[in-house]
């Protein structure tokens, strides 16, 4: 897979290198060169895992996009390392995420319902849409 500095890509209807849709892994890097963040493209848009350092090297952030839709389990850590936030999406619709506090504590535990709005939505696009969920992701 194609990598690049994500300064050298180009963005009108998609992300282009060489005037042609991007398919690869693009980095941002601070002035010392450690990578901050990771996107991953398929022919033009961000599609695929997406991560998010802290300047110390330590995991902030990993989301599954899917050609530019929240699809797919959401990680966010605080910079000491302990999970922070934690998340499915479908379509971009949550399915159900939890909030954790610096200790560990549960701030907030959500599941969608099916008294919940995005619910009818949500079983219209799985019939028609029927994306693929991503695996559990590793760092």
């Amino acid at each position: 897979m194609e990598e690049v500095d994500f300064d050298d890509l180009d963005f009108w209807d998609g992300y282009y290198l060489d005037e042609k849709p991007f398919t690869g892994i693009a980095y941002e890097k601070d002035s010392r060169g450690v990578i901050l963040s990771e996107y991953t493209f398929v022919s033009g848009a961000e599609s695929g895992p997406q991560k998010e350092f802290y300047s110390n090297g330590n995991k902030k952030e990993l989301i599954h996009l899917y050609f530019g839709w929240h699809h797919g389990l959401s990680y966010e850590w605080y910079e000491d390392g302990t999970l922070k936030f934690e998340s499915l999406l479908e379509y971009g619709i949550v399915i159900w995420q939890k909030q954790y506090d610096e200790k560990g504590k549960i701030l907030l535990d959500y599941t969608l319902g099916k008294e919940d709005d995005d619910y009818k939505k949500l079983m219209e696009w799985r019939e028609k849409k029927n994306w693929p969920i991503s695996p559990r992701m590793e760092f």
